[in-house]
Order: C-alpha cells, then structure tokens, then sequence
C-alpha cells in the first residue's frame, strides 16, 4: 500500500470513528428522549382539567412516538454497525468486539438495543392503553 493510500485510509479510519461515537451518543440518548415525552404527554393527560379528546390526543401521540423510537433505535444501530465494519477493516486484529469471553449475561451485539427496545414496546403498550381507555369515555 503507498503511503498517500495509508493516509487516505488513515483519515477515513478516523472519521468513522468520530461518526461512530456520535452515533453512539444519538443511541444512548433515545431512552431520555423517550422519558421525555412520553412522561410528559402522561404528565399532561393526568389532569382532571384535561378534556377526554385532549387525553385520546395525548395518549395517542406518546404510544405513536414509542413505537416510532424503536424504528429509530434500530435505524440508528444499523447504521453504527455499518461504520463498526469499516472501522474493524482498517485492523481486525485491534478491534474490540463487545462480546467478552466470560460474559456476566448474555450477551449479544443488539442487547442494550433489544432491552431499549422492550421498554419502549411496554410504554407504547401503557400509552395505547391510555388512549383506548379515554377513547372509550369520550365514546360513552
């Protein structure tokens, strides 16, 4: 390999590290983002003051944003796996896979997604809930 190649190589090796810590972080921050809104659609819907066409809004838009999370959360993690590839390419041999050989649980590369994910199913679940509940008293 020339050495201009190396650099070329080099600088994107670099690059997709920096992408690949970015998207790490947009990763890690969907569950607060999750939290957020969907607590304080709840929050909102909660008060007596609400009218029940505002709860059925409420309680819709959070189960919809819980289930379009878990969309993005994968989105996001294949994405990052796209740049783990690259990024294992440049040096196999010094590439940290995540998977230790003595795991504590198990361990699997989608694991922290997976379990994000089933929280978010579970609140989507609450929500939609929530909505046919006020759905059905806005019905009666």
């Amino acid at each position: 390999m020339s050495e201009e190649q190396y650099k070329r190589d080099e600088a994107a090796y670099k690059e997709n590290c920096q992408f690949a810590r970015g998207l790490n972080t947009q990763i890690m921050q969907i569950p607060a983002w999750a939290i957020t809104v969907t607590g304080g659609l709840w929050f909102a819907a909660m008060f007596r003051e609400v009218e029940e066409a505002a709860r059925v809004v409420l309680f819709g838009f959070a189960a919809f944003a819980d289930f379009m999370l878990i969309r993005v959360i994968y989105r996001l993690r294949d994405v990052f796996e796209s740049y783990l590839e690259k990024i294992k390419a440049f040096n196999p041999s010094a590439f940290a896979t995540g998977n230790p050989q003595t795991p504590h649980i198990g361990s699997g590369r989608l694991t922290m997604v997976t379990t994000f994910a089933w929280i978010l199913r579970a609140a989507g679940l609450v929500s939609t809930l929530g909505f046919l509940h006020a759905l059905i008293g806005l019905l009666t």
